[in-house]
This record gives structure tokens, sequence and C-alpha cells, in this order.
């Protein structure tokens, strides 16, 4: 989005998505979750409740932020930004492990170059096959209107959502994996564009007040149903739950509310916005997420449940404004060295290639 069309708002829910995720995974992979019973369980699990919409967030702003009513060129070139950061942080973060011998056998320091062979990210797996599949998705939205989009995404959330919780319980039957795949980040992305379309249309109304209740009741809701009936704990907590759905759309509508005017407040939400995703890239890092993050926060579980919450969010906001810290030199580095002059040569190079593999297609098949 240009300047002139940029929701903050948005921007502000990106940076709170990427703080949220850092406390899920300390609550699961830190062994805070695992190594916690009473009320102590009780109180992390309100945490995890509060906080597990976080992907289904950052899916729904994509689809938003991606979509556009206008056709206009789609260049997979925009893919190799991102693509230099994964393999910066995978592979870098492994060779300093390795060259300070923390790290031992070459094998391991290979396969971190080749992060999307190796899983070693889902969500970057997941997202490079959306990305894939983003010009054909917008194309067939806009082949259909908003009335049409909303009642494909209502579908959608009913089969695959309402429906597909059910079937999760006595298996996997729509392949959905808990909202670990490729398509339900699609199922999202879809939910995104037509939230897009009733912005642009302008017939999306809804009050602060009632998000805000909204939000509150479906975590409640989440928190009481997973303590008195846990076979279903983690069902009502899972990507395509249908809770997770609505209270990830209800903190994507109450953000886009948001009105931020002062110019430095805006400046600095762009700036670490811009960074947000190389938190998660950072701290779920192969060496880090196993050897430093692994069942390191089991320690917290020996707190009072009061006092849990504030641990947990403190170790987070420090893990948070440390990768901040490591992405900003990490740009710096880019920058000075014209490691970013490069890629913006590369990305041009591809944009070019693109466009002449299109004209030369469209010559062979227009014969």
């Amino acid at each position: 989005m240009s300047d002139e069309k940029k929701n903050y708002g948005i921007e502000l829910l990106r940076l709170m998505s990427m703080f949220y995720v850092v406390i899920i995974h300390i609550l699961m992979r830190g062994g805070v979750l695992e190594s916690s019973n009473g009320s102590q369980y009780a109180s992390a699990y309100l945490l995890k409740c509060i906080t597990y919409c976080a992907v289904n967030c950052f899916a729904i702003i994509t689809g938003y932020v991606n979509f556009s009513q206008e056709p206009k060129k789609f260049y997979y070139s925009k893919f190799l930004r991102l693509w230099s950061q994964v393999v910066t942080y995978s592979f870098g973060i492994q060779l300093i492990a390795f060259l300070f011998g923390r790290q031992r056998g070459i094998g391991r320091l290979l396969f971190s170059a080749f992060p999307i062979l190796s899983g070693q990210y889902w969500f970057v797996c997941c997202y490079a096959g959306l990305f894939l599949l983003m010009p054909w998705l917008n194309k067939f939205l806009r082949t259909i209107d908003t009335k049409e989009s909303i009642r494909f995404s209502t579908l959608l959330f009913l089969f695959f959502s309402c429906f597909g919780t059910v079937a999760a319980y006595f298996g996997d039957p729509f392949a959905v994996n808990e909202g670990f795949s490729v398509f339900w980040l699609m199922v999202l992305y879809i939910v995104g564009s037509t939230l897009k379309k009733l912005s642009i249309e302008r017939t999306m109304y809804t009050k602060c007040r009632h998000l805000v209740v909204a939000i509150v009741l479906c975590t409640l809701s989440m928190w009481v149903l997973g303590l008195l009936v846990p076979r279903i704990e983690n069902l009502v907590v899972m990507y395509n739950s249908p809770f997770e759905v609505i209270l990830a759309i209800c903190y994507f509508l109450l953000f886009k509310k948001i009105t931020i005017t002062g110019e430095k407040i805006k400046k600095w939400i762009v700036c670490l916005s811009g960074s947000s995703f190389s938190v998660y890239l950072i701290h779920m890092q192969g060496y880090i997420k196993t050897e430093i993050l692994e069942n390191d926060f089991i320690w917290i579980s020996g707190f009072s449940a009061w006092f849990i919450p504030v641990i947990v969010i403190g170790s987070a906001l420090a893990i948070f404004t440390s990768c901040l810290f490591i992405d900003k030199l990490r740009r710096f580095l880019f920058k000075t060295l014209y490691i970013e002059h490069v890629i913006r040569k590369v990305e041009m190079f591809f944009s070019k290639l693109q466009d002449s593999v299109d004209r030369n297609f469209y010559r062979l098949f227009s014969r």
C-alpha cells in the first residue's frame, strides 16, 4: 500500500500479531503449558486463547493488502526480497553457531541454506505456496461481485472451519492440518480479500465496542470450553477453529478502525512493522528453536497463576525487541554493503524476464 492508502492500524496489528506469535512459542515450545498444572495451567492456557489467532490475523492482512479490484501486473520477483531475509537468518545463524562450535555437522549447515526444502519454517513454506497462487486468486475474486464473495467466504468458513473442527475430532478428512497448510492460508486470504471489497464499497458497519465484546466472548468461550472439556481443548484453540477465525476477523476490523495522526508514531509503526516477519525468522530459526527455545521456559510454570502472564509477556517482549534490533542491524549492513542494491537489481532483472516470458507465451498461444 502507498503511504496515502496505508492503514496504520493494520500495520499496528501486524506488529501485535508477531508479538502474539512469540508469546505462543514461549508457552508451547518453551514448555510453559506442558509443565503447568492446576491454576498455573489455567492462567497459561488463557494466554494461549488470547494470542493463538495471530497467524490468522497475518493471513487476513495478506489478503486485504494484496487484493485489488483493478487488474495489475503481479511480479513473482517480489518474493526474492522475502527469500533473501529467510536465507540470511536460516543460514546466517546456523553458520555463526557452526563457527563457534555450538553446532556440529556440515550437513545441518548446508541444509539451512534451503529452508523450504528442509521445512524449517512451516509458515514460510505455506506462504510460498500462497504467493504463487495470489495472482490467480485475485483474478478469480475480481470475477465475482461482493455478495458472491461473502457467500463464498461464508461457505468456506462453515465447511472448513465449523464442520472441519467437528470432523477433526475423528481425524483430518479435509487435510486442513489444524490450519498448518497452504490451503488454510488461501481460505483466510479470500476472507481478507472479501473484507477489502466491503471496505471499498463502504458497506461494512461495525462498532468498536461490539468488536471488543466479541473478542472477549470468543476468548472466554475457548478458555472455559478447553478447561471444562479437556478432550476438545486443542480443537477449540487451533487455527481453523471457528473461535479463532471470528477472533482474527474482529481484531482486524477493530485495528482497521484505529486512526493514527502523529507523524512520528506513523514512522515508528512503519519502521517496526517492516521488521515484524524477521522476528519470526530469527527466534524460530532451526538452531535457536531446538537449542535455546525448546523447553527453556519451563521455570516460568513454578510461579503463581497471577504472575505467569507477566513473566511470559516480559520474556516475549525481550525476545521481540532483540529480534527487531537484529533486523535493523541487518538492514543497515545490507544498505552499507550494497547488498540491498544487488537485491533490487536482481529483482528488476527477474521482473523484466517475467515480462518477456509473458509476451512470448501470449504470441505463442495467440497464433
